[in-house]
């Protein structure tokens, strides 16, 4: 993907994460409708000042729209074990009237900062700038654990944290506690969260592995702590 694409992906992006039309944001940028719209689909290139305004007006950091950098940029802080890759594919459980699978999307950006970006609830992993919810924050890697703490780009009392354990050896997937203050109901929860180095098809396997059990409840009742086992997972099933 060509920069200019890349850019003007994250340009709408934001844009519909801050409830903005394309009318609006054009006006906000003194542009044409038909110019921002060939912006955003990589069209028509854009001068700084431009980039700019755009930023300005959907309050965020102009870096905010470039694509993260790749493995191979730079890195100032060390990452351990699966979190060593700038993508990973993130798969949680709810139930509504039925169980619904959430697939999302984290992205770290590499830089100095170790930032975080987390797509969530995509539609599918080729078009994961469409996610319902999109956060940022920073990523803080240690050889036994990992936290990420994130805040809702549309929404700054929105925030979330993820903690996991660093599985070491090269491990394709690990299992963690997603905390969200905000998301669905405005009330703290807390969810399984599955990351892995590639997406998994298999539904049923995503959806046994994310259930909250009855040895979890028994465990959370024993030590009256919210926490989730991971030695039972075979690394088979995520090879």
């Amino acid at each position: 993907m060509s920069m200019q694409k890349a850019v003007g992906e994250k340009i709408r992006m934001y844009r519909k994460q801050k409830g903005m039309s394309i009318e609006e944001l054009a006006a906000r940028i003194y542009k044409s409708k038909s110019i921002l719209s060939k912006y955003e689909l990589g069209e028509s290139v854009f001068d700084m000042e431009t980039l700019y305004n755009i930023a300005e007006a959907l309050d965020i950091e102009p870096a905010q729209l470039f694509e993260p950098r790749r493995k191979d940029a730079l890195k100032q802080n060390e990452r351990y074990g699966i979190f060593t890759a700038n993508k990973l594919y993130a798969y949680m459980l709810v139930r509504e009237k039925n169980y619904k699978l959430i697939k999302s999307l984290l992205m770290f950006h590499g830089d100095e900062a170790d930032s975080a970006t987390l797509y969530l609830q995509v539609p599918d992993f080729e078009h994961y700038t469409d996610c319902q919810v999109l956060y940022s924050g920073q990523l803080y890697c240690y050889p036994s654990n990992a936290v990420i703490q994130l805040t809702n780009q549309a929404d700054s009392s929105d925030h979330g944290s993820l903690y996991t354990a660093i599985r070491m050896g090269g491990s394709n997937y690990c299992i963690g506690l997603i905390m969200m203050s905000g998301y669905s109901t405005h009330d703290p929860g807390a969810l399984k969260i599955l990351l892995t180095r590639r997406p998994v098809e298999d539904e049923q396997l995503l959806e046994n592995v994310l259930t909250i059990t009855r040895d979890d409840q028994s465990q959370t009742k024993r030590s009256n702590i919210f926490g989730y086992k991971i030695s039972a997972i075979d690394e088979k099933l995520f090879p």
